[in-house]
């Protein structure tokens, strides 16, 4: 295990810390010295609990071992591999943390190597300390109803805080009552209503402790789940987020139940007032951008990605009865006719719609469907239904926020509510992050000058850590994690051609790596990652890269994303980096930034960074070019070109650059050295064959179909996987060699010519499905995870699945994941990559363009 980690990490002194699977961590931690295990015992803050992404499984993380250790990882570690780089910790120097992927259990596991400390603990891990700031630091109040809506507001937080005492105050007073944090610029303050103590006046005492307690707060935001009130006007979907604005004579909130009873009718009184201007501002730029087709939900969203209990599908279907269709009981609507469905159109584009206008506030439950309608039609139309806001508005200003959990109709299911308290909490901090701070951030300069070196190296390190959240997005490393490892024993001829040895010592800056669709090129750019990865040398560069995919979001294939990943990978990679530029730009890149990063900006922050004393030699693996769109790679090649061959001494003159691409677009690079992947892996693909085909025993010698194969296959790896899975077939059916051979001279030599081949083969069912799946795959509006392709290969127009529970008793269901791939995998031939479970169902046929022979009338009844 020590050459092992060595191997990959350089230093010798190196202590290890691992996160392994629920239950070897009390079998290591025997292992461990008795001091240790005895401070393990007294500060929790050692053992820290995540959950596997795809699954929510317990993991321990094993706080600090060292030399103690070595060897006790058992198979855990060895199956493990390396795969993306992640930050370095804020302060700590020289370690890295790395995310692992098992092979065999398709789970990801972290192995992680910090800093242990001064050398009097050489055992023991670094924690960093939660920050403690001033009652008047804090301009942001944050209000939830319940315990599940301040669960969610309590996640979002970029930064917790420690509790301030006063002298005067006893030393629980604040701690039982808030939860202090930061979201973007803002320090936020958060508040729970008592257990039990629901409504507007409960929410009113809560909101004016709150002012008592925190006077220098500026704004509010309530936040939380409601009951939605669907109409033709409006289509809310549960999940969906309702917004209080202005509208007509209402201020964006309404009391319904607060008024006179007189003869025959019922007369409201009281007018509640509007949110502050900043916050509608706020929600303005947020419909801007929405409009716009900018995703301001998936990043804040991918926070819970380890809580199951938060996600979409753990809330179920989405369904909605007819207003005077009553439940009929049970936790569930099983038992409800499907008849008093009403069908709606399929939503189309984002996942979650934001709505604007009149909430309607009061001290009950809305439970009834007809009572809903007619109160919204009296009402002058409202969207949604709660309890608390009308008890805040004239005494707190704020803005209410509601995620939509139920329909306010006799069908309430609380499987909806995490899922919205979640969406309606991502949407307040995507919120804040475009109100404008109320106290700006200082000048390093005059910030030293007023309150000393201290308390600007606090400041600079909050800038830092913001500058870096604002990069980052969930897609970034998600094309380079689904491509398939390479093969044991291919891809070394790379390291050992001139160009790359010539590029790799910096005689030429330059390298581009070209090859036909299917070659193998993104997995010989990961072999290469892994390589410079794992050189132990002293005064190895940084190494960054970006993998550009054509089929994923707009982050994943243009130059924005690239910069935005390849920065934000050098900046955690070089704490010494990010601080000297952000005392450079004097903290101009961090105000307001979040998701609305422009290209020119980040071209300029990669040009200042690399003229800084801290910029290392760094290596820039960028993969997949044409995929992205060509003027906006015309652009990119054409920035760096520009700066490093530029006279300057100082302008990126430590900066190495791979491409890979097919062999377009054409772009002319003086300087820049080619290598084709046709002309360089025949050893590789006659390695792969042997041993791909020595799999069958069927075969004792397969030299000759070796030979035959790699006379056909024109260096495409991919063409090369699926002949020789076709073989293994025929073995399997005892077909002779001579009946191989004609079999592989009958196989079309181009990808295009082979699919279709396969596709011909396949019986009418198989082809039903198979066209079924591929319009499903190349049809949606995002990714499917492999549930929800499955639960779609089983969706017929005439007897649709409308509950999960429909499908469990269908004869194809599939709960296993990895069944589900293999099911996948049986209609879609497997090329360069197929997403594990955790992942999402887009298969190949990325690769090549394909044109699916004609299908009609098949096709006709399908499209």
């Amino acid at each position: 295990m020590s050459n092992y980690i060595d191997r990959i990490y350089g230093p010798k002194d190196i202590h290890a810390t691992s996160v392994m699977p629920g239950g070897i961590a009390s079998n290591l931690q025997k292992h461990l010295p008795e001091a240790v295990q005895k401070d393990m015992k007294e500060d929790p803050s050692t053992i820290n609990f995540m959950k596997s992404p795809e699954q929510g499984a317990a993991t321990t993380v094993l706080a600090a071992v060292g030399k103690e250790w070595e060897g006790k990882g058992g198979k855990y570690l060895e199956d493990c591999r390396p795969s993306i780089p992640q930050p370095l910790i804020p302060g700590v120097k020289g370690y890295r943390d790395y995310i692992y992927v098992s092979e065999k259990e398709n789970r990801t596991w972290k192995l992680t190597l910090e800093t242990l400390g001064p050398p009097e603990t050489p055992w023991r891990m670094k924690i960093m300390k939660k920050r403690t700031l001033k009652r008047q630091d804090y301009r942001v109040g944050w209000i939830c109803a319940l315990p599940i809506e301040l669960a969610a507001a309590q996640e979002i937080l970029d930064e917790e805080h420690d509790y301030f005492y006063d002298r005067h105050e006893s030393a629980n007073t604040l701690d039982s009552l808030y939860t202090l944090g930061r979201v973007g610029d803002h320090n936020v303050v958060l508040a729970g209503l008592p257990a039990g103590q629901l409504g507007t006046n409960s929410a009113a005492a809560t909101a004016i402790q709150m002012q008592k307690d925190f006077p220098s707060i500026q704004f509010g935001l309530m936040v939380g789940i409601g009951g939605g009130v669907p109409s033709n006007g409006t289509d809310i979907r549960l999940g969906d987020v309702v917004v209080s604005q202005p509208h007509e004579t209402h201020g964006g909130v309404i009391q319904y139940d607060l008024g006179k009873t007189r003869p025959g009718k019922f007369e409201r009184t009281g007018f509640l007032n509007s949110p502050p201007m900043p916050l509608l501002e706020a929600v303005a730029q947020l419909q801007a951008r929405q409009l716009r087709s900018q995703d301001i939900f998936s990043k804040h969203i991918s926070s819970f990605r380890h809580l199951p209990y938060f996600s979409r599908d753990y809330a179920g279907p989405d369904r909605l009865y007819q207003a005077s269709y009553c439940h009929v009981g049970g936790s569930d609507c099983s038992k409800c006719s499907t008849k008093h469905l009403i069908n709606r159109p399929i939503r189309r584009g984002r996942e979650i719609t934001v709505h604007q206008g009149t909430i309607a506030s009061g001290n009950q439950v809305m439970r009834d469907g007809v009572e809903r309608d007619r109160l919204s039609l009296d009402l002058g139309g409202v969207l949604c239904f709660e309890m608390e806001a009308a008890g805040l508005m004239n005494r707190f200003s704020c803005l209410v926020i509601r995620g939509i959990c139920d329909y306010a109709d006799s069908h309430k299911n609380k499987r909806w509510q995490p899922y919205a308290a979640m969406t309606a909490a991502a949407y307040a901090k995507a919120l804040l992050s475009v109100v404008p701070s109320t106290e700006p951030t200082p000048m390093l300069g005059d910030f030293i000058a007023s309150r000393g070196n201290n308390q600007a190296e606090e400041i600079l390190n909050l800038n830092c850590q913001k500058l870096i959240e604002s990069l980052e997005y969930p897609e970034m490393y998600r094309r380079q994690i689904v491509i398939k490892r390479p093969w044991i024993g291919t891809g070394e001829w790379l390291f050992r051609t001139r160009e790359y040895q010539a590029w790799l010592k910096g005689t030429h800056r330059f390298l581009w790596i070209k090859g036909k669709a299917g070659a193998g090129k993104s997995v010989l750019m990961k072999r290469t990652l892994q390589e410079l990865q794992m050189r132990s040398d002293s005064g190895v560069p940084a190494v960054a890269f970006f993998f550009f995919d054509g089929s994923g979001t707009g982050l994943e294939k243009s130059s924005t994303g690239l910069l935005r990943a390849i920065l934000y990978q050098l900046f955690t990679q070089n704490r010494n980096l990010v601080e000297e530029f952000m005392t450079a730009s004097d903290g101009r890149f961090v105000k307001g930034r979040n998701l609305d990063w422009e290209l020119r900006e980040l071209m300029e922050v990669f040009e200042m960074s690399s003229q800084l004393q801290s910029w290392r030699p760094t290596i820039l693996l960028l993969d997949g070019l044409d995929e992205g769109s060509t003027e906006e790679v015309r652009t990119l090649v054409s920035f760096f070109k520009q700066h490093i061959f530029t006279e300057d001494p100082r302008a990126m003159s430590k900066l190495r650059i791979c491409l890979s691409s097919r062999h377009y677009p054409t772009i002319t690079m003086d300087d820049c050295l080619e290598l084709f992947v046709e002309s360089h892996n025949n050893t590789d693909i006659e390695t792969f064959t042997h041993q791909k085909l020595s799999i069958s025993p069927k075969s004792p010698n397969n030299d000759k179909m070796v030979q035959s194969i790699l006379e056909r296959a024109d260096g495409v790896f991919l063409w090369v996987d699926l002949v020789t899975s076709s073989i293994l077939e025929a073995d399997d059916s005892g077909e002779t060699l001579q009946g191989k051979l004609a079999m592989l001279h009958a196989t079309p030599r181009e990808l295009d010519g082979l699919y279709s081949q396969v596709f011909l083969k396949l019986t009418s069912n198989e082809r039903l499905d198979t066209f079924r799946m591929l319009s499903w795959v190349l049809m949606a509006t995002r990714r499917l995870t492999p549930v929800e392709l499955c639960f779609a290969m089983q969706f017929e127009p005439s007897q649709p699945l409308v509950t999960f529970d429909s499908w469990k008793q269908s004869s194809r269901f599939i709960a296993d994941g990895g069944q589900q791939e293999k099911f996948i995998q049986i209609f879609i031939a497997e090329g360069d990559n197929i997403v594990p479970s955790y992942g999402n169902a887009e298969t190949v046929c990325t690769s090549v363009p394909i044109e699916l022979p004609s299908m009609d009338p098949i096709s006709s009844n399908l499209l």
